[in-house]
């Protein structure tokens, strides 16, 4: 990547190149939207995940910009999972281009082996970096938004529209819930993750402000500006990473092989159809979201910060789609955001079964960080002492 030294207002300009417009405009409306949300007196900093790819290269650009016009603090960091030769020298010229632009940017090293559950959740490779990538940033937000003083803290992602479909693809082969197929949102609160001994003090947020936009507008944004992506070949079908009976990873299938066979079967492209549709399912779990936060309130004998004791009976009355949701959100409050379908479904049954085969207390386990007991009339969630 080509190193400038002017900084990304200067690059981008008051007036930016038309092809550059889309991302900045789309940035711009994101982080105005955002300071509009919170309390006048409530500081948000921004944090943005870049990989160095069209995408997140244009949304680090085009953020930095806006942020330094609107008065918004702005970090970005580099995830290095070293999975493949040469990627510890390729984060480091990311960095090394951010920094010629006057970003406060630096490299986040890991390891992917480290991912507790990645390969046990039959995720791959991909997955268990995702996994990893989405905590240790977390983890940087906590850090930096306290050093700073901030009071919510907005990681960005760059996934765009075209991630959004390939994402929906995937999970509606694999039979996923209609709240799996509402995909990636612009914007998710996140809970504080389990050990964060010293509360809540910043929020941390999931933010996509690309969303909206295809990826031909990143790399339009990156090429009218003279960027100089990252070219990821794991990206690939016939990359070098494959499954294990040989196969191209799913999501690089699914990008090069199945939604070109659907434009061209169907005569049009699908795309901003399984965005829209996304879309809807994502206002239908809202409303339903919020029923089920009020049966899981209902239905709270005691809550900490290290357990949640619930009214079995209280939440028997409810639709089997509020007692899953209110359930989750239950874990989620133990910090507990990556339970699977199964391991819900098990955790619902607790509702109706107090013991087991042989006679002892139900007790549902949940990736090794939260467990469920049945105690007489009562359900137990607690969070696993680490």
């Amino acid at each position: 990547m080509k190193t400038h030294m002017i900084s990304a207002s200067d690059l981008v300009g008051a007036s930016p190149p038309f092809d550059a417009r889309p991302v900045s405009i789309a940035v711009r409306d994101y982080i105005a939207a955002r300071q509009k949300q919170v309390d006048k007196s409530a500081t948000v900093g921004l944090l943005v995940a870049v990989s160095g790819g069209a995408d997140s290269l244009a949304l680090v650009v085009a953020a930095a910009d806006c942020a330094s016009r609107m008065g918004v603090p702005l970090i970005a960091r580099v995830v290095d999972h070293a999975m493949r030769d040469g990627s510890a020298e390729e984060a480091a010229n990311v960095v090394a281009t951010l920094k010629g632009l006057e970003i406060n940017a630096r490299v986040l090293p890991v390891k992917t082996e480290e991912v507790p559950g990645g390969v046990a959740l039959g995720e791959g490779p991909e997955g268990a970096a995702r996994q990893l990538r989405h905590g240790v940033l977390e983890t940087e937000a906590y850090a930096w938004g306290e050093q700073q003083g901030l009071n919510q803290v907005d990681i960005l992602f760059g996934h765009t529209m075209d991630d959004q479909a390939e994402t929906m693809m995937l999970r509606l082969a694999r039979g996923a819930s209609p709240d799996s197929m509402t995909a990636m949102r612009p914007f998710l609160a996140l809970n504080p993750p389990v050990g964060h001994e010293r509360g809540v003090s910043v929020q941390v947020n999931r933010g996509r402000p690309l969303l909206s936009l295809r990826r031909r507008n990143t790399e339009a944004f990156c090429s009218v500006l003279n960027l100089f992506p990252v070219q990821d070949p794991t990206n690939r079908a016939d990359g070098p990473w494959r499954t294990r009976s040989g196969k191209a990873l799913p999501r690089s299938a699914v990008r090069e092989r199945v939604l070109p066979a659907l434009r061209e079967a169907l005569g049009q492209d699908p795309t901003p159809g399984l965005a829209r549709l996304s879309d809807l399912l994502a206002q239908d779990q809202e409303a339903l979201e919020a029923y089920a936060e009020q049966a899981l309130v209902a239905a709270m004998v005691e809550a900490t910060e290290s357990s949640v004791v619930l009214d079995t009976a209280a939440l028997q009355k409810h639709p089997r789609a509020t007692r899953i949701r209110a359930l989750r959100g239950a874990v989620a409050r133990l910090g507990e955001r990556n339970s699977s379908a199964v391991q819900m479904d098990e955790l619902e049954r607790s509702l109706w079964q107090e013991k087991n085969a042989e006679g002892n207390p139900r007790t549902v386990v949940l990736t090794g960080r939260v467990e469920a007991v049945r105690e007489g009339p009562l359900l137990v969630v607690e969070a696993v002492p680490r």
